[in-house]
């Protein structure tokens, strides 16, 4: 017999469907003990506030901060944009300027694009001296650097260079 059978003489079957609804007084009762437990909780955080409050106080560290108050620094940023706008801004102004880095020992600071083109006029500097500084690449004529136009001698990434090459 098929269920729509079973169903039209009237026939129930207690293993095809649930046979008890969900207890309300369960529900009640879960529901209560649900908002007890968050009373306690509220209440024992309410009780460490002030004990914290106490203990903070007695030990020099200051009152516990009002929400009112203003966070100590590093402070979350209110607006990046205009952040990283001011700081672009601080650096093109300081890389466009001149001034003194150090007035003692004489040492200025030119603007970028001036201090490119003396280089280009100028070229760089070249070391005079025998014996090369030790973690400094040697630029010297017998080096194949850029003072005697050769190419630079190139290593393969796997392998180190070989002792004493720089």
């Amino acid at each position: 017999m098929t269920r729509g059978e079973e169903a039209a003489q009237g026939i129930e079957r207690a293993d095809l469907f649930e046979a008890r609804d969900v207890s309300a007084n369960g529900v009640i009762i879960f529901l209560v003990s649900l908002l007890g437990s968050l009373g306690v909780i509220l209440l024992l955080v309410w009780g460490l506030w002030g004990v914290m409050e106490r203990v903070l106080t007695k030990t020099g560290a200051g009152p516990v901060p009002k929400l009112s108050q203003v966070p100590p620094e590093p402070r979350i940023q209110a607006d990046p944009k205009l952040d990283l706008w001011r700081l672009r801004a601080h650096e093109d102004a300081v890389l466009k300027s001149y001034g003194w880095s150090d007035r003692d020992a004489g040492v200025v600071q030119i603007p970028i694009d001036r201090a490119m083109d003396l280089l280009a006029q100028r070229g760089l500097p070249v070391r005079s001296g025998a014996e090369a500084a030790p973690g400094v690449p040697d630029t010297g004529p017998d080096s194949g650097g850029p003072q005697t136009g050769q190419p630079m001698p190139r290593f393969h990434p796997a392998q180190p260079p070989a002792r004493g090459a720089q």
